[in-house]
Formats: C-alpha cells, sequence, structure tokens
C-alpha cells in the first residue's frame, strides 16, 4: 500500500471517532500557547512630519506562526475549527497588512516582531532623546498596532543579521563611545526601552527569543539543555513556573540563572548572561524618571508608558529548538 493510500485510510477511520475524541486530538495538535511572527516596517505620515509601524506576515511558505497552523487545522474538520475557538481564552484579531487579521490568543500567546532588513522601511531612533535625530515617532500609532496585546517578543543572535536586539533597530545614537553597546552589539538600552515605551497599556510580559544552533557545539548544547528540560519534572525546583511557546515548527522553552549550573550548556548559558545584561540596563533606564543618573542624557526622560505598568514589566528569555 502507498504511503499516500496508508495516510488516506488511516484519516477515514479517525473520521469514525466520537467527535468529542476528535475535539481531543484536535485540541493537542494544536500545541498551544503559541507564538506568531510578524515583519514590523515603517511608515511615515507625510502630513504630520511622523512615523509609524505597519504589521505584515511572513510568505506562507515560510511562516511558522501559531496563527496559520490554527488556520491549516481548522479547514480540515469544522470539529478542529471548534477546538480552535474553544481554545483562545482571549481571542482577538490582530489587523496585519496582507490580510483581513490574525486570529491570536491574547491571554497565552506571544507576538514576535521582526524589522524589517531595508534601512528605508525599518524603524529607528526610539528613544525620546534620539527624535531630534528623525522624525518624531508616532508612539500613539505605535501603540495602536499591538493593542490588547499582552506578550511581546524580540529575537538575538550575535550572527543573524535579521536578529533585532544585536542590529540596527536599536542602535546606539550616542557620538561618544559612552554606550557598552556602541561597538559590535548595536544596540542601546536607551533606544530598546524607547521602543517598549511605545507599547500599550496590555503588554505585561517582553520575550527575548535566544537563537543557536549555528555550530556543531551550539546544536548539540541545545539539544542536551531541550533533554534535560522536558526530563524534569514539571513542578521541579528547577522547572517549576518556567514556561513554553510553540509555532508550527518549533518549540521555545525558557532559559534561566540557573543554566550555569548545567555542565554541557556553557554557550547557552553565555548567551542569556548576555541577553541579561541587556535587559537589566534597558529596565534600569524605564525608570529612569526616578533616578536620572540611570540615563546617559542631560535631562530625565519622559514616558509615555505609566510608571505602574513598567514597574510591572517581566522580562523573559526563552530558548529556539527544534
Amino acid at each position: 500500500m502507498a504511503a499516500n493510500d496508508k495516510e488516506r485510510k488511516d484519516y477515514l477511520s479517525f473520521r469514525k471517532f466520537p467527535n468529542e475524541i476528535k475535539s481531543m486530538v484536535f485540541t493537542e495538535a494544536l500545541c498551544k500557547p503559541h507564538i506568531h511572527f510578524f515583519r514590523v516596517r515603517r511608515v511615515n505620515n507625510v502630513n504630520q512630519a511622523t512615523w509609524s509601524i505597519d504589521l505584515s506576515p511572513f510568505p506562507r511558505n515560510i511562516d511558522s506562526s501559531g496563527f496559520r497552523l490554527s488556520a491549516n487545522l481548522s479547514a480540515v474538520d469544522p470539529i478542529a475549527a471548534g477546538a480552535s475557538t474553544r481554545a483562545a481564552t482571549e481571542p482577538m484579531q490582530l489587523q496585519i497588512r496582507g490580510r483581513t487579521a490574525a486570529a491570536i490568543d491574547a491571554a497565552t500567546d506571544i507576538v514576535c516582531v521582526t524589522f524589517d532588513g531595508n534601512s528605508k522601511l525599518r524603524p529607528g531612533y526610539w528613544a525620546l532623546g534620539s527624535q531630534i535625530h528623525n522624525r518624531i515617532v508616532d508612539r500613539q500609532g505605535v501603540s495602536a498596532r499591538f493593542a490588547g496585546i499582552k506578550k511581546i517578543a524580540l529575537s538575538y543572535s550575535k550572527r543573524d543579521k535579521h536578529s533585532d536586539i544585536s542590529q540596527a533597530p536599536f542602535i546606539c545614537t550616542h557620538r561618544s563611545n559612552c554606550c557598552p553597546w556602541r561597538g559590535n552589539w548595536k544596540v542601546c538600552p536607551e533606544e530598546l526601552a524607547g521602543f517598549i515605551d511605545c507599547l500599550p497599556p496590555s503588554v505585561e510580559e517582553i520575550y527575548v527569543i535566544a537563537r543557536l544552533g549555528i555550530t556543531k557545539a551550539e546544536r548539540e548544547q541545545v539539544q542536551t539543555y531541550k533533554d534535560w528540560f522536558f526530563r524534569e519534572p514539571v513542578d521541579s525546583i528547577f522547572r517549576d513556573g518556567m514556561v513554553t511557546f510553540y509555532d508550527a515548527r518549533r518549540t521555545y522553552i525558557e532559559i534561566d540563572d540557573d543554566t550555569r549550573y548545567l555542565d554541557d550548556c556553557k554557550l547557552i548559558a553565555s548567551l542569556y548572561e548576555e541577553i541579561d545584561y541587556v535587559i537589566a540596563n534597558t529596565w534600569k533606564y524605564l525608570l529612569a524618571d526616578t533616578n536620572p543618573s540611570l540615563t546617559m542624557s542631560a535631562n530625565p526622560p519622559q514616558f509615555t508608558m505609566p510608571l505602574a505598568q513598567r514597574e510591572r514589566l517581566r522580562f523573559t528569555q526563552l530558548l529556539a529548538v527544534d
């Protein structure tokens, strides 16, 4: 029997299952909570001398976003569509360019943004003190694009030219070499804080997705950490409270300070420390209006995001694994 014929026979057998069983299977196949990926590009507001952003999906053939998985599964069977609807705690339609909307679960899902590689379309100069270098960012316009979203993610990789945190969207604007990120990192905590300040009141968590796996040693350590993570009981002292997310192809598992205790994961621990250093300084700057000594600017920064929200923000690192 040909493989396709066997798969067709298996599916025909599956269709005979009770609806309750099929719904359970489809719910498990959804692999929630999801991560959704969108490209961010700059849009100039000509009449107002400001700029905002636009969200667009990646091409279908390379997009592994969770909303693609849900849509594909829902097209298989009406019961699958019902399972997808019931699985969403806070369903919402995120307005994106190129299609009407993307169906996501605002309560559990992550929206990961990747900035356009075209320098003319790539946003930049987010900090209020950097506005003299460029058009003024329409902070309300940016906020509106992410309205209702609770979890926002950026990616980090030293080698990937599309990595958001290590590239030009958050490049340091200080002329003097006063910023430790001015060199190879091309990122400034003031600029990253400026982007976060544009996010809506709904945002509660900021994630950084660490990407390794270029070299053999990196791939081996990623696999070692993955094996350890899923071998540990969920309620163990190491994994208690740690989160896991999924897209259509990959799993994303939390990494934290305890990674340094794993002998075979030194590269992951080193990457965690680098990202943690950026996060710590970004968070300090987000609170710089309460302590002016935390900023390099002459005047204390002014933020759009309320202080209470900035203080409640949670930062988490995820490791992308196969």
